[in-house]
């Protein structure tokens, strides 16, 4: 048996060598340097930017995730007719809600422009309960007339409809749970539960003072982290984008000129694209990947020379390097003498690390 398992690995190895030269590693000096490297390009053409924003969060593993790395299942929860009141009729009215311990960051509720049931209620101004708060009522099309009972509060991120629709509207987000997956002083009463204490005390809290309709036994859809298998949080981290956005449109026309095998391979790309909705967060934290190359101190950032392997995290600031703020170059290292470097401890998306492997092999 070891005969013919042998066999077979080394026609496979042989084979290997023949389709691309020779066997490569994609964690290894070499390779972490190429996407280092890659990383020090696209920043220098402002293709690369941090910014703050609410994303995929892994409460177990502590760090941001990516879409690509979430599977949904079907999770057994609670769906929670609760009562809220409008401010200018004193009228009550019902929202149901499988998150009750987000009504706390409630930024508007709406109905289906096509419900008149609620049309009157357009511009008048709801009540949340328990936390006493004022929150416009409006119109929109995210709201399906045959769910619930057609009113739905948009949370900061209870799910992707909500961050969708934070942005859309302009609205800021209020971040009621922390990275150990707590509630924060943002959810008052709330505070330092865990996310699932935290619902069962409201429902409890809102049932002492009569304001549960009723409630219904679903199964929801939910995120779940592929790696760590915990439910997905949506936290705001600051973290690194690369744009993809921007070019998803002009790949469009350039995928159709090119013959796929099997032809399957073409659908699966364009439901990708078409699943493209934000930038794609590049930065991790972990302890074990490829360092990201820059330092910083207060607002500015380092940004090294290609050709080495840097690990920010235990070496000093290069002596050759561009110092950046806000994006824009400023200058040479050597005339930001008076700053303190810090080294970054993030490192990249191991998938950041492996889309480079075709340029690996062909040694662009």
């Amino acid at each position: 048996m070891n005969i013919v398992k042998n066999f077979y690995q080394n026609l496979l190895k042989n084979q290997l060598i023949l389709l691309i030269g020779d066997i490569y590693e994609t964690d290894s000096p070499e390779y972490r340097k190429l996407t280092q490297d890659t990383f020090i390009d696209l920043f220098k053409k402002e293709m690369i930017y941090e910014d703050s924003r609410v994303n995929n969060w892994d409460t177990k593993l502590q760090t941001t995730v990516a879409d690509s790395e979430i599977e949904y299942k079907e999770i057994s929860s609670i769906f929670n007719n609760v009562k809220w009141k409008v401010k200018e009729t004193g009228e009550e009215i019902i929202i149901g809600t499988t998150r009750p311990e987000l009504i706390c960051t409630c930024g508007m509720v709406i109905f289906n422009p096509e419900d008149k049931r609620y049309s009157h209620l357009d511009g008048k101004t709801a009540i949340t309960p328990m936390f006493g708060k004022e929150v416009p009522i409006r119109e929109h099309p995210f709201a399906q007339i045959e769910k619930g009972t057609g009113l739905v509060m948009m949370c900061s991120a209870g799910d992707l409809t909500d961050i969708q629709f934070f942005r859309e509207m302009g609205l800021k987000p209020k971040i009621a749970i922390n990275k150990e997956g707590r509630m924060n002083e943002k959810a008052s009463f709330l505070k330092g539960l865990k996310v699932k204490e935290a619902r069962e005390k409201i429902i409890e809290e809102l049932k002492k003072i009569n304001l549960i309709d009723k409630q219904e036994k679903i199964f929801h859809r939910t995120p779940i982290s592929e790696r760590s298998g915990a439910e997905i949080e949506f936290i705001e981290m600051p973290e690194f984008y690369l744009k993809q956005i921007d070019f998803v449109e002009k790949l469009k026309p350039i995928i159709n000129k090119i013959n796929f095998y099997p032809k399957e391979s073409k659908k699966i790309l364009e439901r990708w694209m078409d699943s493209v909705a934000i930038d794609w967060p590049i930065s991790r934290r972990r302890f074990y990947a490829t360092p990201i190359p820059l330092w910083r101190s207060d607002e500015y950032l380092v940004i090294p020379e290609k050709g080495s392997y840097h690990q920010p995290w235990k070496e000093p600031v290069p002596k050759k390097a561009d110092v950046y703020l806000n994006g824009k170059l400023m200058g040479k290292i050597s005339n930001f003498k008076n700053k303190k470097w810090i080294g970054e401890t993030r490192v990249f998306d191991t998938w950041f690390d492996s889309s480079l492997s075709e340029l690996n092999v062909i040694k662009f």
